[in-house]
């Protein structure tokens, strides 16, 4: 996990409240209300620009983590993103806390354009993002649609991992609930727990731990998606399959023994059938 670094320790602000409608809000994640809080401490007159690496640094996760976590809180209402836009190059993301909007804020100076999500990927540390998936210019490249409620979310993972084991995990049943839900509310998506079943499959199915367990049996719920072990299986790639040329039939073929034949001295009792050369003694 990331090491978390804070810098510009000399912001001026005495601290930062988390407001009681954060703090009680049960769809947030304690994660989710510490980025609301944090957020809206920098979501001046102009709004919040800070970069994904700035949140990445100051919580110590990934970057990739933290888009994901500040684009589900924009899906759900707490957020509006916007972006400064040059052609299909964005050149700033603006952030703004829903409530503050609802209170009226300054107009920015610069035209915001804005779009209705995508991937952005931080460049050099700085708040210029590339756009890896823009669903305004580009239908093509639109991923797969997410269910809008927990429960379609997380049967979709369930019956997809049911699909890929063979196995007949019920959607509703508590267990599975108390695994995934808290995970697709920290931002994972559908196709993050999706990718982990792939990995996971892929290095656990067929295979005997050391301990004699068979792989098969940890291709569960409550192992794949721990929220001590997920971020780090979510980083982990699809292993390589190591792929073996074909051989022609005659490489596997044994080649004929050649046929000896008997040595007429054996037949006649001169020598010792051991290729020996010394004669038999009378």
């Amino acid at each position: 996990m990331p090491k978390r670094k804070v810098k510009n320790v000399n912001r001026t602000f005495n601290g930062v409240w988390i407001p009681k409608k954060y703090w009680l809000d049960e769809n947030l994640s304690i994660v989710e209300v510490t980025f609301m809080a944090e957020i809206e401490s920098l979501d001046g007159d102009n709004g919040c620009y800070a970069s994904n690496n700035h949140f990445a640094e100051f919580f110590g996760m990934t970057a990739s983590r933290v888009s994901q976590i500040i684009n589900s809180l924009s899906d759900r209402g707490y957020l509006q993103i916007s972006y400064e836009k040059n052609g299909k190059q964005v050149v700033s993301r603006l952030i703004r806390v829903v409530n503050k909007l609802n209170g009226g804020i300054k107009k920015t100076k610069s035209p915001i354009k804005k779009t209705k999500g995508g991937y952005l990927e931080n460049c050099e540390g700085n708040n210029t993002y590339r756009v890896i998936q823009d669903n305004n210019t580009d239908k093509s490249n639109k991923g797969s649609a997410q269910p809008p409620h927990l429960s379609a979310q997380r049967k979709e993972v369930i019956d997809y991992l049911n699909k890929k084991t063979g196995k007949r995990f019920k959607p509703n049943a508590d267990g599975n609930k108390r695994v995934i839900d808290p995970r697709l509310k920290d931002g994972y998506t559908v196709d993050d727990l999706k990718h982990i079943i792939d990995v996971k499959y892929a290095q656990w199915h067929g295979n005997t731990f050391s301990n004699g367990q068979l792989g098969d049996n940890y291709l569960r719920p409550e192992t794949l998606f721990r929220v001590s072990k997920i971020e780090g299986y979510l980083n982990e790639e699809m292993p390589k399959r190591k792929s073996k040329e074909p051989t022609p039939d005659w490489f596997n073929q044994e080649d004929p023994k050649p046929t000896k034949n008997p040595d007429p001295r054996i037949q006649h009792g001169y020598v010792m059938p051991d290729d020996s050369m010394d004669p038999i003694p009378k």
